[in-house]
């Protein structure tokens, strides 16, 4: 039987959100070099719009796609264990489409599955959606 996921804390905990700030970075440079490494392989990125990217497709968006102006993440929890982490929380981005002058900021609530392999933690899986209007 698979172990019950807990709350994370200490070294699991920051080392995710320290690979979250990778993330983020990496889309704010356009740094595919860096994002690479960070990301798994049979990455499935579903974005708030519906689109889906396997890995080398979200590369591709991150290197040609809109310009990251600024990248948020906050009210995140994690849950998970030695192996996998269940990141939750939202996202704020600002961004400026190509041919579009002015930028456009969203808010989206994201899920983020990272998994530990050799001892590095790679995003697996992640699903933004556009919160519900009140």
């Amino acid at each position: 039987m698979a172990p019950h996921p807990i709350d994370l804390t200490g070294g699991a905990a920051s080392a995710v959100r320290a690979r979250q700030q990778d993330w983020i970075r990496g889309l704010l440079g356009r740094d595919v070099a860096a994002l690479q490494s960070l990301l798994a392989p049979e990455l499935v990125y579903v974005h708030s719009t519906g689109v889906c990217h396997d890995r080398q497709a979200y590369l591709r968006f991150v290197e040609t796609g809109p310009a990251f102006l600024v990248v948020a993440l906050a009210e995140t929890s994690l849950q998970g264990s030695a192996d996998w982490c269940v990141a939750g929380g939202l996202l704020s981005l600002t961004l400026r489409k190509p041919g579009m002058s002015e930028p456009q900021s969203l808010t989206s609530i994201v899920t983020q599955v990272w998994r530990r392999d050799s001892g590095s933690w790679q995003l697996l899986r992640a699903q933004a959606t556009r919160p519900a209007m009140a």
